[in-house]
């Protein structure tokens, strides 16, 4: 089966929001790290990549961040004809202004580079329309890394049975809510468009070194 290049964006831009368990703001933060004391109001989290916590915001835990990754796999396996399911499924994980930044689902859609490449929960609705029975085939997680508000996941995908793996990462920025705000991702866009069928022809003469 091969995929259309609406449900190459669509697979990627859905890939990017997770559902966090109830109370994940309720953890306590980690202690600090030995050394020197950090500014007034420091947590102590990791802070790279994303944004460091508010004053008065708890810490993402890892059992937290992993729940957030591991519920947002099962995203992606509603197929774009279930659209009630993929409507609550995405309302519960994303606020009404999510955005998704990704030069990777610009250059699939067609879209110029820099811009952001869904605004908006409809946005990602109408996407995922194009999604095929079953979703990405089969979805692995490489690594979770994450500070107090932003989770960053490593990824690859097989989008269908025979198919070559695609690797590529997300970072899912959340709101105080536990929503995503804002997402970013990127990935492998020559494996994920050869997977679609597309031709890719390295231009002539040696290649650069």
């Amino acid at each position: 089966m091969r995929f259309s290049a609406i449900f190459a964006a669509c697979a990627a831009s859905t890939a990017v929001m997770a559902m966090p368990q109830p109370g994940w703001l309720d953890h306590p933060a980690p202690p600090a790290p030995q050394g020197p004391p950090g500014p007034p109001g420091s947590s102590g989290c990791p802070t790279p990549p994303g944004p460091s916590s508010p004053p008065g915001q708890q810490c993402l835990d890892d059992r937290s961040a992993e729940a957030y990754v591991n519920n947002f796999i099962k995203t992606l396996k509603i197929s774009g004809n279930d659209t009630a399911a993929f409507a609550s499924a995405i309302s519960a994980v994303a606020n009404p202004s999510v955005q998704e930044i990704s030069d990777s689902v610009n250059f699939l859609a067609n879209k110029p580079y820099g811009s952001v490449s869904l605004d908006g929960i409809s946005a990602l609705e109408n996407f995922h329309l194009s999604t095929p029975p079953g979703g990405i085939y089969q979805v692995s997680t490489l690594n979770i890394w994450h500070s107090c508000t932003a989770i960053t996941w490593r990824w690859l995908f097989v989008l269908y049975p025979g198919a070559q793996p695609v690797r590529g990462i997300n970072v899912f920025e959340l709101g105080k809510n536990g929503k995503a705000d804002r997402f970013y991702d990127e990935f492998n866009v020559a494996a994920w468009a050869e997977d679609l069928g597309y031709t890719i022809t390295p231009p002539a003469g040696p290649p650069p070194s």
